[in-house]
């Protein structure tokens, strides 16, 4: 009706150039792949959720076994200290043996020998320590490295650690179980997300139609209001290509939960069983450390009174340090055990 008589009114003449605006709206009314699609999206925020308690239960798990991998590396530090001091001790008592004339300067070339081993034993022990700082400082988030304050106890620490955690009452609740659980309901509703694609959708539609005129601003001679319904009865397969992969995606997750379930049973009877075996490896080790330093002492005081010979006090010497670095090592194990065995089956929130 622009530019001609409509009902015997003059129509508004344009303006030259003409402009022309056009504006569309839709809003739907019913869309099932829609609101399947949201119940979608909080299911994939809810395994982003548990994924979340995952990662804070491993990195609870990871700085535990970096406090107890540096207590442990200082406890081995000082005892290559002691076991020096102690060599140091009988390169003395031989040095002044063979001033006596007591003794051979084979005896001496030998107990230097055991000094000079132990002393590397520090040096090595030194740098090993320094990595483990190092270690703990990146688990903190600091760029260099990190030690424990004198006098602090390491199930001090521990407790701390373990107050953020609590015990869980059933493995089912467990984030990374719950996670998979979850995973499982996202690709089962995902496959219900296409299926609703096969669904009509409703909306409701609006055209509207505005031309700038010479006399006023603009006059709207177009403004319509209608509905649409959409039949989706062809895509080319598309559809039922995705429907195919999505219920696959559901095997692949249901066969991922049932297999981790398997795993968190036989990790939990693991971790239980290592810190029982780890407890009586420790008792092993400390009555053998006992043994060698009774054994040491002895010796020593045979080879004071000229009885024994260098050779067998520095087999003794040996003994015991090996003796005290494996008790070190076994302590070191029974923490960790415990650490792991309590964080198998909690769950960290902090």
């Amino acid at each position: 009706g622009i530019g001609g008589d409509i009902g015997g009114a003059q129509s508004p003449g344009l303006t030259r150039p003409p402009f022309v605006g056009l504006l569309n709206a839709t809003q739907p009314l019913f869309s099932l792949p829609s609101i399947i699609a949201l119940g979608t999206a909080r299911e994939a925020r809810r395994t982003a959720n548990l994924s979340l308690a995952e990662t804070r239960r491993q990195l609870t798990s990871a700085l535990a076994q970096s406090l107890v991998l540096v207590a442990a590396q200082e406890r081995m530090a000082e005892v290559n200290r002691v076991n020096l001091r102690t060599a140091l001790e009988r390169l003395a008592l031989t040095e002044r043996r063979f001033e006596l004339g007591a003794g051979t300067r084979l005896d001496v070339v030998r107990v230097q020998q055991d000094t000079e081993t132990a002393r590397n034993l520090v040096v090595l022990g030194d740098e090993t320590l320094r990595k483990a700082r190092e270690t703990l400082g990146l688990v903190l988030g600091i760029p260099r490295g990190v030690g424990l304050v004198r006098g602090v106890q390491l199930e001090t620490l521990l407790q701390h650690s373990r107050r953020d955690c609590q015990q869980l009452e059933s493995l089912d609740r467990r984030a990374d179980i719950a996670v998979a659980r979850s995973r499982r309901t996202l690709a089962e509703r995902q496959v219900s997300e296409v299926k609703a694609r096969y669904a009509p959708t409703l909306a409701l539609t609006s055209t509207t139609l505005a031309l700038t005129v010479e006399e006023g601003f603009v006059t709207v001679p177009v403004w319509n209001i209608g509905a649409s319904l959409v039949l989706p009865f062809w895509d080319g397969g598309a559809r039922e290509g995705q429907l195919r992969q999505t219920r696959a995606g559901v095997e692949v997750a249901k066969q991922g939960l049932v297999e981790l379930e398997r795993t968190a049973s036989v990790e939990v009877l693991q971790a239980r069983r290592a810190v029982e075996v780890a407890d009586a490896a420790t008792r092993i080790a400390a009555r053998g450390r006992a043994l060698a330093e009774e054994n040491d002492r002895l010796t020593r005081r045979s080879f004071e009174v000229g009885t024994g010979t260098s050779l067998e006090l520095i087999q003794t010497a040996s003994d015991l340090r090996q003796a005290e670095l494996l008790l070190v090592v076994r302590e070191f194990e029974l923490e960790q055990a415990r650490v792991a065995a309590f964080l198998t089956e909690a769950a960290c929130d902090w």
